[in-house]
Order: structure tokens, then sequence, then C-alpha cells
């Protein structure tokens, strides 16, 4: 078992990291930790970035190195296989669905920050593109408000 497991160094992404790792350890899995950075800020048809919904931090790409080296180091020692991927795209889930493939993931972990109809209608949901076009399972972990 591999799984492929979304991280945007928010504060729900210990705990999407820390689901994986209890999936994968009784099957001595792997889990692959991929942050995908934006190319560029999505805009809406309107040429306006629409408003974070999530405090997802602006980082530059050492800072996202950075994180995503400590986020493998967390999870080293638990029983499970573990490294990470950077990848840089302007579609993250393009970037999922290819990464998935790419590593051989058997499934998709990532949380659904349940983000408000409008913004849906806007931008598109990551989680529903996911869904959508995946071949894979696609795990999703809710996420609290409390915990955006």
């Amino acid at each position: 078992m591999r799984l492929l497991c979304c991280v945007d160094f928010g504060p729900s992404s210990d705990r999407i990291v820390a689901e994986a790792v209890s999936l994968a350890r009784p099957a001595a899995g792997e889990v692959v930790l991929l942050h995908v950075a934006p190319a560029e800020e999505p805009l809406t048809s309107g040429g306006v970035a629409p408003p974070r919904t999530h405090p997802i931090p602006p980082l530059d790409m050492a800072e996202r190195t950075a994180r995503l080296e400590a986020a493998v180091s967390s999870v080293q020692g638990q029983g499970v296989d573990v490294r990470g991927v950077l990848s840089v795209d302007e579609s993250p889930a393009e970037a999922v669905l290819r990464e998935a493939e790419s590593q051989g993931a058997t499934h998709i972990v990532l949380g659904s920050h349940g983000h408000a109809m409008v913004f849906e209608l806007l931008v598109g949901s990551f989680t529903q593109a996911v869904l959508r076009h995946s071949r894979l399972p696609v795990v999703v972990i809710p996420v609290a408000h409390s915990e955006e």
C-alpha cells in the first residue's frame, strides 16, 4: 500500500498526515507526502485572485522544502516508509493525479476544507476535481472549521 498524502501546511495538515500514517501502518505501507506549490496565484474568470478561505501561509520554495522535510521527519519511526515530493503546478488537482500515477500510489489522501458554495462556483473544488478524475480510491479527511 502506497498512500499519496496531500499537504498544504495549513493548520489541518498534521491531522491529515496522521490519518494517512494510521491507514498505512497496518499494511506496513508507504506514505508519500505531496506538496503542490502554485505556479502562479489562481484567478477567477474576472482576473481577480479569490480570497483565501483558510490560512495557508505564503511561502517561498526554500520554506516549502523545509516544511516538507519537517513533515517527513515527523513521520519517520512511526512504522511506515515515508518520503516527500514537492511539485510546482498551476492546477493542484492535476498535479496530484499526475504524481499519484508516477509515484505508483494505491490511494490518495487529502483533506476537505468544506469551502462555501460561492467559492466552489468561482474557482472549483480541489477535492471535487480529484474525486472526479482519480482512477484510485480517494480518502477524504473532513477538516473541522476550528482546524482552519
